[in-house]
């Protein structure tokens, strides 16, 4: 590992790409940060699943980010670091297994990280295990993502309502095909909000039931 300074980062949930930041985001100033070199495949993984940290990773990297605050003085994020496989970064803030914060970095600081390639070798040591797979499909926009959160609110309602008609409904409209297993239909339909296609399809059969 080694650091990086003067990177900015927009820690959310799910890592956002630059041209989706928004004014309201919190865009933090990082003084310094460590920088970890990983394969293409872990970088993937991380950049799509919740995870836990190995402990002793953890100790290695406590307090190593250092960050400024409004008032221009500087804080530490116990645990933030830097990710990056040669063609790609990302910036994580670890806080614990069920809250994890990443970012994307703008063009010139992924510049930055990427030209530490040739002085970095890939971190060997197996420093964390994949807890949930796939929290977010890569191909979903940031704008699409609140209204996915929408639909599987409004599913999960019409499944505790028990509409069973309605989700046999969704299921026919959806796929073109008719069933009665509505548990099947239920959790088939929630699988396919990863695709932002099936989100506005969706989301318009939504509208027409609500007229």
């Amino acid at each position: 590992m080694i650091y990086i300074y003067d990177v900015l980062s927009n820690f959310q949930k799910y890592p956002f790409d630059i041209w989706e930041w928004v004014e309201t985001d919190q865009v933090i100033h990082i003084k310094r940060i460590n920088v970890l070199k990983v394969t293409k495949q872990q970088l993937i993984e991380l950049s799509n699943n919740s995870f836990k940290l190995d402990e002793k990773f953890l100790d290695r990297i406590c307090n190593t980010c250092e960050v400024y605050t409004d008032s221009n003085k500087v804080k530490t994020l116990p645990y933030a670091f830097i990710v990056m496989d040669g063609y790609n970064a990302l910036a994580i803030h670890y806080i614990n297994e069920t809250k994890i914060l990443k970012s994307n970095l703008l063009v010139d600081d992924e510049k930055g990280v990427i030209q530490l390639n040739d002085v970095l070798q890939i971190f060997d040591n197996k420093f964390y295990d994949i807890t949930t797979p796939m929290i977010r499909s890569p191909f979903i926009l940031r704008k699409n993502f609140k209204v996915q959160k929408e639909i599987r609110q409004e599913l999960e309602i019409t499944y505790k309502n028990e509409r069973y008609d309605l989700i046999n409904y969704l299921y026919f409209e959806l796929f073109e095909k008719e069933t009665i297993d509505y548990k099947m239909a239920y959790h088939k339909i929630l699988e396919s909000l990863q695709d932002s296609e099936f989100v506005n399809k969706i989301t318009k059969i939504f509208e027409l039931i609500k007229m």
